[in-house]
């Protein structure tokens, strides 16, 4: 699994969730599995979303379709930072 990391500021959160949500089958084509959306308590239009592909190339893939479509652009999101990360440890935290 890869994942694409999206961190960004939106003018309008409920608005662009509408949008993001509205690319669900679509980003499922590119072998986009699932997501979590992670909003600032401090600043609610800063958000960061973790999305798990199913290989980084088609995370790379499907940046390049919403960078053609002009979907990581003004008006709805700023500040823009992508990166591209690999699951190396996962575990549950349990009391001593």
């Amino acid at each position: 699994m890869a994942y694409m990391h999206v961190k960004a500021t939106v003018d309008d959160v409920d608005e662009w969730r509408a949008d993001f949500e509205g690319y669900h089958s679509r980003r499922a084509e590119y072998g986009g599995q699932r997501y979590q959306l992670f909003q600032s308590t401090d600043s609610p239009n800063d958000i960061v979303v973790l999305i798990e592909f199913d290989e980084e190339a088609n995370a790379r893939a499907w940046n390049d379709y919403l960078v053609d479509e002009g979907e990581l652009t003004e008006p709805q999101m700023r500040d823009v930072e992508i990166s591209y990360l690999d699951l190396t440890d996962q575990k549950t935290l349990s009391p001593v």
